[in-house]
């Protein structure tokens, strides 16, 4: 690890990442779990004493621990996951590139909140995210044209956001129908 370019390094990273995500996928959650911990407990610290910052590979493989235990109704691992990624999030250098991978972090915990019936929490964290799609949406079209793209710039990120609050709505309509109205602005 020592003599590996960071660049380098961090492209096998990406590799061993999508391997994770797919394991992931095709619901091998035991093995992914015990593999995901491995490279937490023994992998890691080899990667911190040749590189300074590892949040980043900390908060990846974290968030896929999330996604396990997330499919597999964990709620204490889970809330410890959370815990964690909020932490990494908070010491990582984001950048502009990396928001995307935010996103999908902020939108798992959506899923997990709404997993536990707690509908407004999501909701909440919803329109947070929703506000923070539309300003980067908004300064796109405030930059003006990019040479050979369409002029409108979509967002399938705001698209799932939408999604989930129209499903967020539909649990809610339930207790009060006056939201009734809300979903069918959305």
């Amino acid at each position: 690890l020592s003599v590996m370019n960071p660049k380098l390094f961090s492209i096998q990273y990406d590799m061993l990442s999508a391997y994770i995500t797919n394991i992931v996928s095709q619901r091998k959650l035991d093995y992914a779990a015990k593999l995901i911990e491995r490279l937490k407990n023994e992998f890691l610290p080899l990667v911190e004493k040749c590189y300074k910052n590892i949040n980043k590979y900390s908060f990846d493989l974290t968030f896929q621990l999330f996604t396990v235990a997330s499919h597999k109704g964990d709620y204490n691992l889970s809330m410890q996951c959370i815990s964690e990624c909020d932490s990494y999030l908070s010491k990582m250098d984001l950048s502009y590139e990396a928001l995307d991978y935010y996103f999908s972090y902020k939108s798992r915990v959506v899923e997990h909140l709404k997993n536990l019936f707690r509908f407004e929490d999501a909701l909440d964290l919803l329109l947070k995210l929703e506000v923070l799609q539309q300003k980067l949406i908004d300064t796109y079209a405030m930059v003006g044209d990019f040479d050979g793209l369409d002029a409108e710039i979509k967002s399938v990120t705001l698209g799932k956001i939408y999604g989930s609050m129209l499903q967020i709505y539909s649990q809610l309509i339930k207790r009060d129908s006056a939201l009734l109205l809300k979903g069918r602005d959305i």
